[in-house]
Formats: structure tokens, C-alpha cells, sequence
């Protein structure tokens, strides 16, 4: 069975009577054209994909979604961008260079793919601080406005040097983190809320965790560890809800789990070299799947972010939920999600075992009995009485009747037994080694340990304003101690001397 991506590929491959190339590389080429197809959620990676090639280079959107999010964000380049039926919407005006012309044409091409890049990294950056446009304005000063801004957001235009090296300390980065060329992209696999999140809210969480992951990305090259993921990412085929029991049990056996309970879970995952972000965010957030691909294609990295404070058996069935997400290659007209969930409850209570602890059939179970069973299987217990259900262990109006129940109890909010939720403990045994091993300074050991990320706003304009109103001698102390914490922060930190020498300098051509 083939994703939607390699069916649109394949498609579009015969059409153009070639080969569609599942290596590294651009899916398509043929003599006259260059074509990558992409999902909603990996239309910006088609531009580091079409980097370097000269002649018409295409994008092509897997559907109207897709095919919409590749108009918007390449409507001011040389990228074209085809539907998924091969129908070209916007034509390519990326030209083939002359002998004449090589160098001009090259040059023009890069500068343009640059200040794409730079866009985007810049976008990213800020929406995972929770930084508006305006407050990004205010918190350099007016030097650009926020037209301006946007424009560089959108790659519209390059920004000077000497203001990007404001942007990035208004950001609090390094200027070299937004010129710096991304060798891999993520692409996201599952969006889990119980609720609808605004496009705002998930654009910086996404943000947020992109930028986690670069870091630990980074981190793992250093040690060696690149490309040690260890797990079949949509490998295990779905056409109905059922499949996915065998999905969990396929695995748990790839991994040697055995049926027995996972005692911990985020352990589990870690030891296969899946990261576990815990991110502060709202309580509508249950959790976010995502794969690191280089730009060959290939797999380095798996990631699962789930909502810190979260309870830890609904913690575990979030986790697995989303690792159903990563793993499950679902034929048309499955709902992801009840595949997912289904997924997660078998990983995390074998049929074979429950059924040993609790028998084939039950017409009545105590209270007591299913509290053993949360503790047992570290799910709550209104998961293992869906899981009983699912099982046919107990009858559809049976679990009914316990649903009214549990909420007559109060057990629908807060259930006896509270399980602890699991930390994830992989990713600090990594840094204290490269720290150990003097690949990283401890400033930065303490960064990187501060997985989530400030989100609170740069000063807001009313912010800035009260601030310019204060005693002129209170308002140059507080200056000076801001200039003295940054001063410190960038003397201490060798990489930003050796990399930048301080801020990028633009000399005049003579």
C-alpha cells in the first residue's frame, strides 16, 4: 500500500513518461523539468529539495490543501507549482543559464533561495517565542517596520546584516541560527486536540518543537548517534481498525517487549532513540508526532511531544497513541485517530495478556479489580473498560452502565489511583556525556536541558512605552545589567566567537 504522496508521485512520474525516484533527490525528473511532491505539512521543503537546479523546477500538492499552501509560499520565486493532477497553476520561471549568463542567473537564484530560507527560519524563531510581528518591531527598536518584517518572513526580501543581527538578539539567538542552511526538515505526522487549536497556537507549537528537535538533532551528530532510530515509520499496513492490533503486537515483538506490561513507557521509547518533548501548552494540546528526514530522505529522528502536567496514565495513552501515529500506514478511508487509539491500548495492554488477568468473557467487574488494572497497565481506568469493550470481554450496555457510573463517582475528572507521569531521562544522560566529553560548554548544557522554551512575548509596545516613562537613571541601570547579562552570555560562549567573531559584518564591494 502506498501513501498519498507516492501514489500523486507515481502518478505524475507516468505522466511524464519516467520513473518516480524514491531515493535521494528530487522525486521526478525528466529532461526538461524538475518536480517534488509534497504534503500540506512539508510544502516548505520542496524548496531545499529544488535548491541548485537550473531549468523549470515544480512543486506539486498532494491535494487542494497542499496545492494551496505551495501557492502562497512560493509565489514570489522562480518556483512553479503544479496540482495534483499535473495541471500547471503557476509556471516555473527558473531558466536554463546561457554560457553567458551562468553566473548572473546562478546568483539571482541563490540570493532568492536564501532569502527563502532565511524567511523561514526567522518565522520559526519567533512564532515559537509567541513574538507578534509588532512586539518583534517594538523589541528592535523601529529599525524595520513590521511590513518589513513580514516581507523577510515571506522571503519577499533579504534583510541587511547588521538588521538581522538585531532581529536574532531580539530573539535570542545567534545571527549564524538564521543564515544557517537546515540539513534535514520535519515532517509532521499527527496534530492530536480534543479540541480545535487556533492556527496561531499550533504554528508556535509546532515552532516550539522544530527547534527542540534541531537542537537535539545537532547534539546527536556530535555524539555520533545519527540515523540510529529504531523504528518502522508507517510501515505497518491498516485497512480497518482491527489491523492495528496486530500493528502494536508486530512491534512489541521487533522490540522484544514480550505481552507483559511496559512498566515505562517513555523508557521504552527513548532506547529506541525516539525523543519525548514535554512542551508547556494549552490544555486543549494532547500531543504531536513528527519525523526529522535529511534532505536525502532519509530517516534521523522520531519525535513525540505531549503537554507537560498531563496525568501519567492518560500520559502513556497519548504517548502510544501518537506512536500508533508514526508507525501505522492506514489504506484510504481509516480514521486515523480510532486506529491510533486502538494502536496504543494494544501496545500498552496486550489482548493476550489482559485476557489471561481478567478471562474471555465477564459479565460483571468490581471496582476494585479495574483500580488493580489501572495500576497493572498504567491506563486509566476508563481506557481499560474501553479496552474490555473493544475486546468483547465485556458487553457494549455493560460499559455503558460503568460510564454512568464513573460519573457518578466523580471518576470522569479524577480516578482513584493517581500514576505519575514518565519523565524522560535518555536525552539528560546525552548531555551531561557531551559535556563530559567537552563537546558542548555548560551554558549551553543548560540550555539544552531547558527543553521547552520561553513563550512569554518580547515587551509588548504599552510594555516598552511604561519602560521609557521610568526615572532616566533607573532606565540606564536596568540597561546596564541587561548589556552586562549579554555581554557575559556571548564572552562565555566560544562557539559564537569562533563562528561570528561577533556581529556578521557587510563590507562595500570596491
Amino acid at each position: 500500500m502506498s501513501t498519498k504522496h507516492d501514489e500523486t508521485a507515481k502518478f505524475i512520474a507516468a505522466q511524464k513518461g519516467v520513473s518516480y525516484n524514491q531515493g535521494p533527490g528530487p522525486d521526478i525528473r525528466t529532461p526538461r523539468q524538475i518536480i517534488e511532491v509534497e504534503t500540506a505539512d512539508t510544502i516548505t521543503n520542496a524548496a531545499q529539495q529544488l535548491r541548485g537546479y537550473r531549468g523549470p523546477v515544480y512543486v506539486v500538492g498532494v491535494d487542494a490543501k497542499a496545492t494551496e499552501a505551495a501557492l502562497e509560499h512560493y509565489k514570489e520565486t522562480t518556483i512553479g507549482v503544479m496540482d495534483a493532477s499535473g495541471k500547471i497553476l503557476k509556471p516555473s520561471t527558473r531558466k536554463r543559464a546561457s554560457s553567458m549568463d551562468t553566473s548572473k542567473e546562478e546568483s539571482t537564484t541563490e540570493q532568492r533561495d536564501t532569502a527563502i530560507m532565511v524567511g523561514e527560519r526567522l518565522k520559526r524563531f519567533r512564532l515559537a517565542r509567541g513574538v507578534s510581528l509588532d512586539d518583534l518591531e517594538a523589541a528592535i527598536d523601529g529599525l524595520v517596520s513590521k511590513q518589513a518584517l513580514s516581507k523577510y518572513e515571506r522571503g519577499k526580501m533579504q534583510p541587511k546584516v547588521t538588521t538581522l543581527n538585531q532581529i536574532a538578539a531580539a530573539l535570542g539567538v545567534k545571527s549564524a541560527q538564521l543564515w544557517g542552511e537546515s540539513t534535514w526538515q520535519v515532517e509532521w505526522v499527527a496534530y492530536r486536540k480534543r479540541t480545535r487549536m487556533g492556527k496561531k497556537e499550533q504554528e508556535q507549537l509546532q515552532s516550539l518543537v522544530a527547534e527542540v528537535l534541531e537542537k537535539r538533532v545537532s547534539l546527536l551528530e556530535r555524539l555520533g548517534e545519527r540515523n540510529s532510530v529504531e523504528l518502522p515509520i508507517r510501515e505497518f499496513p491498516v485497512s480497518k481498525i482491527e489491523d492495528a492490533e496486530g500493528a502494536a503486537l508486530a512491534l512489541r515483538q521487533q522490540w522484544d517487549l514480550g505481552v507483559a506490561p511496559v512498566t515505562n513507557l517513555v523508557g521504552v521509547l527513548e532506547d529506541h532513540f525516539i525523543h519525548i518533548i514535554e512542551v508547556e501548552a494549552i490544555e486543549t494540546f494532547d500531543g504531536i508526532s513528527a519525523v526529522v528526514r535529511d534532505n536525502d530522505k532519509n530517516v534521523l529522528s522520531a519525535a513525540i511531544a505531549t503537554r507537560r502536567g498531563t496525568p501519567g496514565d492518560r500520559h502513556r495513552l497519548n504517548i502510544a497513541h501518537e506512536l500508533g501515529h508514526l508507525t501505522l500506514k492506514l489504506e484510504e478511508g481509516v480514521n486515523a485517530e480510532k486506529a491510533a487509539f486502538r494502536f496504543g491500548a494494544a501496545f500498552l495492554a496486550p489482548a493476550e495478556e489482559l485476557r489471561r488477568e481478567v478471562d474471555e468473557k465477564r459479565s460483571r467487574i468490581q471496582s476494585e479489580e479495574l483500580q488493580y488494572l489501572k495500576w497493572r497497565y498504567g491506563m486509566s481506568i476508563q481506557a481499560i473498560l474501553y479496552r474490555l469493550k473493544d475486546l468483547r470481554i465485556i458487553t457494549d450496555s455493560y460499559y455503558k452502565q460503568w460510564c454512568m457510573k464513573i460519573n457518578k463517582l466523580g471518576w470522569k475528572k479524577r480516578e482513584p489511583i493517581e500514576i505519575s507521569p514518565e519523565k524522560p531521562k535518555r536525552f539528560h544522560q546525552q548531555v551531561f556525556r557531551a559535556l563530559s566529553e567537552g563537546l558542548i560548554e555548560e551554558r549551553e548544557a543548560e540550555q539544552l536541558l531547558n527543553d521547552t522554551l520561553e513563550t512569554a512575548s518580547a515587551p509588548s509596545l504599552i510594555e516598552r512605552r511604561a519602560f521609557f516613562e521610568l526615572p532616566t537613571d533607573l532606565r540606564r541601570s536596568l540597561l546596564r545589567e541587561q548589556a552586562k547579562q549579554m555581554a557575559d552570555y556571548y564572552q562565555d560562549d566560544p562557539e559564537w566567537r569562533e563562528l561570528e567573531g561577533g556581529d556578521l559584518v557587510e563590507y562595500e564591494s570596491t
